[in-house]
């Protein structure tokens, strides 16, 4: 499988414990900032909200995804655009889908931009879910880190998990 020009071996996707190397590096690294949580559903279930630009917008926690622009089920190498809005500022972006493994690993991220990632592992009441906003693949992430962007980011990002775990609800656990 591919992840962003990383192995599955170098990855450790098939260790004992689940764990891949990038979220032993979010432990140790400050450039990497990352939230998780269980919710009661089959991966695949998750994935497919999360290939689906969609549903970006239900799910975000952030509240600046407004509307896809893209209607097509993610793929890697694909590109999606995404109509923005931070405040009053309307954007658009195009990120690229950078890592995909259906059902287990999707990432995505915008030219010179942060890498968000979404992990999913098999957890006995259902499925571990870990979401990276990665600032290694950014230009000017270590400025990031000094704007306390990172902290809200890891805010935001518990927020989309928890609109993640209440859509999968609602579609009773799909």
């Amino acid at each position: 499988m591919y992840y962003g020009g990383r192995s599955e071996a170098l990855l450790g996707v098939n260790d004992a414990c689940g764990y891949s190397l990038w979220q032993a590096e979010a432990v140790t690294s400050s450039n990497i900032v990352s939230a998780e949580r269980g919710i009661a559903a089959p991966a695949q279930a998750i994935f497919d909200i999360l290939a689906d630009p969609a549903k970006h917008s239900a799910i975000d926690g952030s509240g600046t995804v407004d509307a896809p622009r893209t209607q097509r089920r993610l793929a890697l190498g694909e590109s999606f655009g995404m109509s923005m809005r931070n405040h009053r500022i309307s954007y658009k972006t195009n990120p690229i889908v950078t890592e995909f493994d259906e059902g287990r690993v999707i990432a995505w991220r915008n030219k010179g931009g942060p890498t968000w990632r979404y992990e999913l592992f098999p957890a006995d009441s259902g499925t571990r879910v870990v979401e990276t906003y990665d600032l290694t693949t950014m230009r000017g992430g270590a400025l990031i880190k000094l704007t306390g962007l990172a902290r809200r980011t890891q805010q935001n990002m518990a927020k989309t998990l928890d609109q993640l775990d209440r859509l999968i609800a609602s579609d009773g656990g799909a």
